[in-house]
């Protein structure tokens, strides 16, 4: 019998749980905006100028966005950020490329963002 399969289990058991979640609004102009988030994703992508891209004011956008996806946009972006950096952290990319790539000031501003976050670093992360 293989033990290949179990060890499997035991790893996906044993993974962190993600508290990470960025759901797609329903309304067509903040889904459009979000997908292009979702393609190129941004801490630095400022309020505004998304507010504008969707046709809105700010506050029409912030209202609808909260009432849409449960959270504000700056959460909304700071979790498709966190995503993303999983995923590029988990293909073997450096901190600083990763850090750098998704808008941040420098790695210490990611691993201090990525900390409060997910409660680890994102080596101490990968390492668990």
């Amino acid at each position: 019998m293989n033990a290949q399969p179990n060890r499997w289990l035991v790893e996906i058991a044993t993974m962190p749980q993600l508290s990470l979640n960025a759901p797609l609004p329903a309304d067509p102009r903040l889904a459009r905006v979000c997908r292009h988030i979702f393609v190129a994703p941004s801490i630095t992508i400022s309020l505004d100028i998304v507010a504008a891209e969707a046709g809105m004011s700010r506050r029409t956008f912030t209202r609808l966005f909260r009432a849409q996806s449960g959270v504000s946009f700056g959460e909304w972006r700071q979790q498709v950020c966190q995503l993303a950096a999983i995923e590029r952290l988990s293909l073997g990319q450096p901190v600083t490329r990763v850090a750098l790539d998704l808008g941040y000031a420098s790695p210490s501003a990611f691993a201090a963002a990525f900390r409060r976050v997910l409660g680890a670093t994102p080596s101490q992360y990968l390492d668990s």
